[in-house]
Protein backbone atom coordinates (compact mmCIF):
# COMPACT_ATOMS: atom_id res chain seq x y z
CA UNK A 1 0.00 0.00 0.00
CA UNK A 2 1.26 3.46 -0.90
CA UNK A 3 -0.03 6.59 0.85
CA UNK A 4 0.35 9.95 -0.91
CA UNK A 5 -0.15 13.59 0.02
CA UNK A 6 -2.23 16.36 -1.51
CA UNK A 7 -3.22 16.01 -5.17
CA UNK A 8 -4.98 18.60 -7.35
CA UNK A 9 -5.13 17.96 -11.09
CA UNK A 10 -6.29 21.12 -12.93
CA UNK A 11 -6.90 19.72 -16.42
CA UNK A 12 -6.63 16.69 -18.70
CA UNK A 13 -3.08 17.51 -19.81
CA UNK A 14 -1.82 17.62 -16.22
CA UNK A 15 -3.71 14.41 -15.54
CA UNK A 16 -1.86 12.76 -18.42
CA UNK A 17 1.50 13.97 -17.07
CA UNK A 18 0.75 12.59 -13.63
CA UNK A 19 -0.33 9.25 -15.05
CA UNK A 20 2.82 8.96 -17.18
CA UNK A 21 5.10 9.95 -14.28
CA UNK A 22 3.53 7.43 -11.94
CA UNK A 23 3.98 4.67 -14.53
CA UNK A 24 7.60 5.71 -15.15
CA UNK A 25 8.45 5.61 -11.42
CA UNK A 26 7.53 1.91 -11.42
CA UNK A 27 6.36 1.85 -7.79
CA UNK A 28 2.57 2.26 -8.05
CA UNK A 29 1.72 -0.79 -10.16
CA UNK A 30 -0.16 -3.57 -8.33
CA UNK A 31 -0.46 -1.35 -5.26
CA UNK A 32 -3.34 0.02 -3.24
CA UNK A 33 -2.80 3.78 -3.57
CA UNK A 34 -4.31 6.22 -1.06
CA UNK A 35 -4.16 9.96 -1.72
CA UNK A 36 -5.72 13.13 -0.38
CA UNK A 37 -8.06 14.54 -3.03
CA UNK A 38 -7.27 18.20 -2.40
CA UNK A 39 -10.36 19.77 -3.90
CA UNK A 40 -13.63 18.37 -5.13
CA UNK A 41 -13.69 16.21 -8.26
CA UNK A 42 -15.54 18.09 -11.01
CA UNK A 43 -17.32 16.75 -14.09
CA UNK A 44 -16.54 20.00 -15.93
CA UNK A 45 -13.70 22.34 -15.05
CA UNK A 46 -14.75 25.86 -13.95
CA UNK A 47 -13.72 29.03 -15.74
CA UNK A 48 -13.60 30.90 -12.44
CA UNK A 49 -11.11 29.54 -9.86
CA UNK A 50 -10.69 32.60 -7.64
CA UNK A 51 -9.22 31.23 -4.38
CA UNK A 52 -10.42 27.74 -5.27
CA UNK A 53 -8.84 24.34 -5.88
CA UNK A 54 -10.41 21.35 -7.62
CA UNK A 55 -9.63 18.10 -9.46
CA UNK A 56 -10.19 17.33 -13.12
CA UNK A 57 -11.99 14.06 -13.89
CA UNK A 58 -8.85 12.75 -15.63
CA UNK A 59 -7.56 11.84 -12.17
CA UNK A 60 -9.94 8.87 -12.31
CA UNK A 61 -7.56 7.32 -14.87
CA UNK A 62 -5.04 6.66 -12.09
CA UNK A 63 -7.26 3.72 -11.20
CA UNK A 64 -5.95 1.94 -14.30
CA UNK A 65 -2.31 1.79 -13.15
CA UNK A 66 -2.76 0.40 -9.63
CA UNK A 67 -4.69 -2.45 -8.08
CA UNK A 68 -6.91 -0.10 -6.05
CA UNK A 69 -7.27 3.68 -5.78
CA UNK A 70 -8.67 5.31 -2.63
CA UNK A 71 -9.36 9.01 -2.08
CA UNK A 72 -9.32 10.88 1.23
CA UNK A 73 -11.88 13.71 1.29
CA UNK A 74 -11.30 15.22 4.73
CA UNK A 75 -9.83 18.56 3.67
CA UNK A 76 -10.99 22.17 3.52
CA UNK A 77 -10.88 22.53 -0.28
CA UNK A 78 -13.70 20.01 -0.67
CA UNK A 79 -15.85 22.99 0.40
CA UNK A 80 -14.63 25.21 -2.49
CA UNK A 81 -17.42 23.81 -4.70
CA UNK A 82 -19.88 22.34 -2.18
CA UNK A 83 -22.70 22.10 -4.71
CA UNK A 84 -20.53 19.62 -6.64
CA UNK A 85 -19.83 17.22 -3.75
CA UNK A 86 -22.80 14.96 -4.55
CA UNK A 87 -21.80 14.84 -8.21
CA UNK A 88 -18.27 13.87 -7.14
CA UNK A 89 -19.56 11.05 -4.95
CA UNK A 90 -21.65 9.72 -7.86
CA UNK A 91 -18.59 9.80 -10.11
CA UNK A 92 -16.53 7.90 -7.52
CA UNK A 93 -19.27 5.34 -6.95
CA UNK A 94 -19.76 4.83 -10.71
CA UNK A 95 -16.03 4.15 -11.18
CA UNK A 96 -15.85 1.98 -8.03
CA UNK A 97 -13.30 4.22 -6.28
CA UNK A 98 -13.78 4.11 -2.49
CA UNK A 99 -13.33 7.20 -0.32
CA UNK A 100 -13.25 8.23 3.32
CA UNK A 101 -13.28 11.34 5.50
CA UNK A 102 -16.94 12.41 5.26
CA UNK A 103 -19.20 12.67 8.28
CA UNK A 104 -22.92 12.20 8.74
CA UNK A 105 -25.16 15.21 9.35
CA UNK A 106 -24.91 14.64 13.12
CA UNK A 107 -21.09 14.61 12.95
CA UNK A 108 -20.68 10.85 13.40
CA UNK A 109 -18.25 9.05 11.10
CA UNK A 110 -16.78 5.67 10.25
CA UNK A 111 -13.50 4.56 8.69
CA UNK A 112 -13.17 2.98 5.27
CA UNK A 113 -12.37 -0.72 5.55
CA UNK A 114 -10.34 -2.30 2.75
CA UNK A 115 -7.86 -5.07 2.07
CA UNK A 116 -4.31 -4.56 0.81
CA UNK A 117 -1.66 -7.22 0.36
CA UNK A 118 -3.89 -9.70 2.18
CA UNK A 119 -4.23 -7.45 5.25
CA UNK A 120 -7.49 -5.84 6.40
CA UNK A 121 -7.19 -2.12 7.14
CA UNK A 122 -9.47 0.66 8.31
CA UNK A 123 -8.52 4.26 7.50
CA UNK A 124 -9.90 7.33 9.29
CA UNK A 125 -9.77 10.83 7.77
CA UNK A 126 -9.81 14.10 9.70
CA UNK A 127 -9.48 17.82 8.88
CA UNK A 128 -8.50 20.47 11.43
CA UNK A 129 -11.62 22.47 12.25
CA UNK A 130 -9.71 25.73 11.88
CA UNK A 131 -9.80 25.20 8.12
CA UNK A 132 -13.36 23.95 7.75
CA UNK A 133 -14.59 26.89 9.83
CA UNK A 134 -12.70 29.44 7.73
CA UNK A 135 -13.86 27.89 4.45
CA UNK A 136 -17.38 26.85 5.38
CA UNK A 137 -19.94 24.85 3.47
CA UNK A 138 -23.08 26.95 3.78
CA UNK A 139 -24.82 25.47 0.73
CA UNK A 140 -25.29 21.75 1.36
CA UNK A 141 -25.49 19.32 4.26
CA UNK A 142 -22.30 17.52 3.20
CA UNK A 143 -19.66 17.53 5.90
CA UNK A 144 -16.06 16.40 6.29
CA UNK A 145 -14.82 14.93 9.58
CA UNK A 146 -13.60 17.90 11.66
CA UNK A 147 -14.45 17.11 15.29
CA UNK A 148 -12.02 18.00 18.07
CA UNK A 149 -8.88 15.90 18.24
CA UNK A 150 -9.88 14.47 21.62
CA UNK A 151 -13.22 13.31 20.23
CA UNK A 152 -11.50 11.89 17.16
CA UNK A 153 -9.08 9.96 19.37
CA UNK A 154 -11.98 8.54 21.38
CA UNK A 155 -13.78 7.45 18.19
CA UNK A 156 -10.67 5.68 16.88
CA UNK A 157 -10.13 3.90 20.20
CA UNK A 158 -13.79 2.84 20.36
CA UNK A 159 -13.52 1.38 16.86
CA UNK A 160 -10.29 -0.45 17.68
CA UNK A 161 -11.82 -1.98 20.80
CA UNK A 162 -14.57 -3.45 18.65
CA UNK A 163 -12.36 -4.51 15.70
CA UNK A 164 -9.16 -5.89 17.18
CA UNK A 165 -8.20 -7.82 14.02
CA UNK A 166 -8.21 -4.74 11.74
CA UNK A 167 -5.15 -2.52 11.35
CA UNK A 168 -6.02 1.16 11.67
CA UNK A 169 -4.51 4.11 9.80
CA UNK A 170 -5.19 7.75 10.75
CA UNK A 171 -4.97 10.25 7.89
CA UNK A 172 -4.86 13.89 9.09
CA UNK A 173 -5.22 17.25 7.34
CA UNK A 174 -3.53 19.52 9.89
CA UNK A 175 -0.95 22.20 10.71
CA UNK A 176 -0.39 25.61 9.06
CA UNK A 177 0.61 26.18 5.45
CA UNK A 178 4.39 25.93 4.90
CA UNK A 179 5.05 24.99 8.53
CA UNK A 180 8.13 22.74 8.54
CA UNK A 181 7.57 21.22 11.98
CA UNK A 182 4.55 19.70 13.65
CA UNK A 183 2.73 21.10 16.68
CA UNK A 184 3.70 19.51 20.01
CA UNK A 185 0.03 18.54 20.31
CA UNK A 186 0.25 16.54 17.09
CA UNK A 187 3.34 14.73 18.35
CA UNK A 188 1.43 13.69 21.45
CA UNK A 189 -1.65 12.67 19.50
CA UNK A 190 0.35 10.60 17.01
CA UNK A 191 2.33 8.85 19.75
CA UNK A 192 -0.79 8.15 21.81
CA UNK A 193 -2.53 6.63 18.79
CA UNK A 194 0.47 4.42 18.05
CA UNK A 195 0.68 3.43 21.73
CA UNK A 196 -2.89 2.19 21.56
CA UNK A 197 -2.17 0.12 18.47
CA UNK A 198 -2.71 2.30 15.39
CA UNK A 199 -0.66 1.03 12.45
CA UNK A 200 0.28 4.40 10.91
CA UNK A 201 -0.33 8.12 11.35
CA UNK A 202 -0.07 10.22 8.19
CA UNK A 203 -0.39 14.01 7.91
CA UNK A 204 -1.00 16.48 5.09
CA UNK A 205 -1.88 20.13 4.35
CA UNK A 206 1.34 22.00 5.19
CA UNK A 207 2.35 21.75 1.48
CA UNK A 208 5.92 20.93 2.44
CA UNK A 209 7.60 17.75 3.59
CA UNK A 210 7.86 17.28 7.36
CA UNK A 211 9.45 14.77 9.72
CA UNK A 212 9.01 11.04 9.27
CA UNK A 213 9.72 8.75 12.21
CA UNK A 214 9.37 5.16 13.34
CA UNK A 215 7.84 4.97 16.81
CA UNK A 216 7.24 1.60 18.48
CA UNK A 217 7.82 -0.01 15.10
CA UNK A 218 5.11 2.05 13.38
CA UNK A 219 5.42 4.91 10.93
CA UNK A 220 4.44 8.51 11.63
CA UNK A 221 4.72 10.94 8.71
CA UNK A 222 3.68 14.38 9.95
CA UNK A 223 3.55 15.92 6.48
CA UNK A 224 4.01 14.22 3.10
CA UNK A 225 3.88 17.45 1.10
CA UNK A 226 2.22 18.06 -2.26
CA UNK A 227 1.97 14.86 -4.23
CA UNK A 228 0.95 16.91 -7.26
CA UNK A 229 -0.40 20.49 -7.21
CA UNK A 230 1.14 22.23 -10.23
CA UNK A 231 1.94 25.93 -10.14
CA UNK A 232 0.08 28.51 -12.18
CA UNK A 233 -3.37 26.93 -12.50
CA UNK A 234 -5.45 27.47 -9.37
CA UNK A 235 -6.59 30.74 -7.80
CA UNK A 236 -7.06 32.00 -11.37
CA UNK A 237 -3.47 31.04 -12.19
CA UNK A 238 -1.86 32.84 -9.24
CA UNK A 239 -1.28 29.86 -6.91
CA UNK A 240 2.42 29.00 -6.86
CA UNK A 241 4.50 27.24 -4.23
CA UNK A 242 8.07 27.92 -3.04
CA UNK A 243 10.99 25.66 -3.94
CA UNK A 244 10.69 23.48 -0.83
CA UNK A 245 7.15 22.51 -1.81
CA UNK A 246 8.45 20.77 -4.91
CA UNK A 247 9.94 17.98 -2.81
CA UNK A 248 7.65 15.41 -1.27
CA UNK A 249 7.48 11.78 -0.22
CA UNK A 250 5.07 8.87 -0.21
CA UNK A 251 4.87 6.08 2.35
CA UNK A 252 4.81 2.45 1.30
CA UNK A 253 3.56 -0.02 3.92
CA UNK A 254 4.00 -3.74 3.30
CA UNK A 255 4.60 -6.98 5.16
CA UNK A 256 8.34 -6.46 4.72
CA UNK A 257 8.34 -3.05 6.42
CA UNK A 258 7.97 0.65 5.62
CA UNK A 259 9.65 2.39 2.68
CA UNK A 260 9.82 6.09 1.89
CA UNK A 261 9.94 7.20 -1.75
CA UNK A 262 11.09 10.79 -2.18
CA UNK A 263 10.09 12.72 -5.31
CA UNK A 264 10.51 16.06 -6.97
CA UNK A 265 7.03 17.15 -8.02
CA UNK A 266 5.89 19.58 -10.72
CA UNK A 267 9.43 19.65 -12.09
CA UNK A 268 10.97 22.32 -14.28
CA UNK A 269 11.26 19.78 -17.08
CA UNK A 270 7.48 19.56 -17.17
CA UNK A 271 7.02 16.10 -15.67
CA UNK A 272 4.62 15.67 -12.78
CA UNK A 273 6.91 13.48 -10.66
CA UNK A 274 10.56 12.49 -10.65
CA UNK A 275 11.74 9.80 -8.22
CA UNK A 276 14.80 10.93 -6.24
CA UNK A 277 15.47 8.08 -3.82
CA UNK A 278 13.94 5.24 -1.86
CA UNK A 279 14.92 4.05 1.61
CA UNK A 280 13.66 1.49 4.11
CA UNK A 281 12.82 3.05 7.48
CA UNK A 282 13.51 -0.09 9.46
CA UNK A 283 16.95 -0.53 7.89
CA UNK A 284 18.34 2.69 6.45
CA UNK A 285 19.15 6.05 7.99
CA UNK A 286 16.42 8.58 7.31
CA UNK A 287 14.00 8.49 10.22
CA UNK A 288 14.15 8.51 13.98
CA UNK A 289 13.42 5.20 15.64
CA UNK A 290 12.26 5.06 19.22
CA UNK A 291 10.31 2.95 21.67
CA UNK A 292 10.09 5.70 24.24
CA UNK A 293 8.13 8.91 24.36
CA UNK A 294 10.01 11.91 23.01
CA UNK A 295 11.25 14.60 25.38
CA UNK A 296 8.25 16.93 25.40
CA UNK A 297 10.04 19.93 26.91
CA UNK A 298 12.96 19.63 24.49
CA UNK A 299 10.65 19.38 21.47
CA UNK A 300 8.48 22.29 22.63
CA UNK A 301 11.60 24.43 22.97
CA UNK A 302 12.80 23.30 19.54
CA UNK A 303 9.43 24.10 17.97
CA UNK A 304 9.33 27.58 19.49
CA UNK A 305 12.75 28.36 18.03
CA UNK A 306 12.22 26.89 14.58
CA UNK A 307 8.54 27.24 13.69
CA UNK A 308 7.66 29.32 10.65
CA UNK A 309 4.43 30.93 11.86
CA UNK A 310 5.77 33.02 14.75
CA UNK A 311 3.79 36.25 14.56
CA UNK A 312 0.94 36.28 17.11
CA UNK A 313 0.18 32.64 16.34
CA UNK A 314 -0.58 30.30 19.26
CA UNK A 315 1.12 26.97 19.81
CA UNK A 316 -0.98 23.91 20.61
CA UNK A 317 0.71 21.82 23.29
CA UNK A 318 -2.12 19.35 23.98
CA UNK A 319 -5.03 17.91 22.02
CA UNK A 320 -7.63 17.91 24.81
CA UNK A 321 -10.89 19.86 24.88
CA UNK A 322 -9.57 22.39 27.39
CA UNK A 323 -10.76 25.99 27.50
CA UNK A 324 -7.24 27.05 26.50
CA UNK A 325 -7.37 24.99 23.30
CA UNK A 326 -10.89 26.19 22.52
CA UNK A 327 -9.78 29.82 22.83
CA UNK A 328 -6.64 29.20 20.78
CA UNK A 329 -8.72 27.52 18.07
CA UNK A 330 -11.21 30.39 17.96
CA UNK A 331 -8.34 32.87 17.79
CA UNK A 332 -6.75 31.01 14.84
CA UNK A 333 -10.11 30.98 13.07
CA UNK A 334 -10.57 34.73 13.51
CA UNK A 335 -7.01 35.45 12.40
CA UNK A 336 -7.13 33.22 9.31
CA UNK A 337 -10.59 34.49 8.36
CA UNK A 338 -9.36 38.10 8.60
CA UNK A 339 -6.19 37.41 6.60
CA UNK A 340 -8.18 35.45 4.03
CA UNK A 341 -10.68 38.29 3.61
CA UNK A 342 -7.96 40.94 3.27
CA UNK A 343 -6.00 38.88 0.73
CA UNK A 344 -9.13 38.16 -1.27
CA UNK A 345 -9.97 41.88 -1.35
CA UNK A 346 -6.43 42.72 -2.53
CA UNK A 347 -6.50 40.00 -5.18
CA UNK A 348 -9.95 41.08 -6.34
CA UNK A 349 -8.84 44.71 -6.63
CA UNK A 350 -5.75 43.67 -8.58
CA UNK A 351 -7.88 41.61 -10.94
CA UNK A 352 -10.27 44.51 -11.50
CA UNK A 353 -7.36 46.92 -12.05
CA UNK A 354 -5.74 44.59 -14.58
CA UNK A 355 -9.06 44.14 -16.34
CA UNK A 356 -9.50 47.91 -16.62
CA UNK A 357 -5.96 48.30 -17.95
CA UNK A 358 -6.56 45.66 -20.60
CA UNK A 359 -9.79 47.42 -21.53
CA UNK A 360 -8.04 50.79 -21.89
CA UNK A 361 -5.25 49.29 -24.03
CA UNK A 362 -7.81 47.64 -26.24
CA UNK A 363 -9.70 50.91 -26.70
CA UNK A 364 -6.44 52.77 -27.40
CA UNK A 365 -5.57 50.22 -30.08
CA UNK A 366 -8.98 50.65 -31.66
CA UNK A 367 -8.61 54.45 -31.66
CA UNK A 368 -5.09 54.26 -33.12
CA UNK A 369 -6.27 51.86 -35.81
CA UNK A 370 -9.19 54.09 -36.78
CA UNK A 371 -6.88 57.15 -36.88
CA UNK A 372 -4.35 55.39 -39.12
CA UNK A 373 -7.13 54.45 -41.56
CA UNK A 374 -8.05 58.09 -41.91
Amino acid sequence: MIICGDVSVPNEECGRRLLESMIESNIFANQTVVMNLEGVLLADNPSETFWKVYNDKSILNLKNICSDLIFGLANNHIYDYPEQIRTMLSMLNDTHIPYFGLAEADGSFKPLEFEADGVLYAIFGHCWEVYTRTNKNNRTSDKVVDCTYRNFYKSVIEYMNQHSSIKVICFFHWNFDMEKYTFPAYKKLAHDLIDYGVEAVIGNHSHCQQEVEIYNGKVIAYGLGNFYMPDGYFFNGTLKYPVESHNMCVVEISKSGVCIHEFETDTQSGSALSLIKTYNLSRDIGAKSSKEKYDEEAYESFFKRNRVKKKITPIFYTYDNSLENILKTDYCILKIAAIRTIKQMIDRNLRNTNRLRRGRKKNECIVDDNYSKK
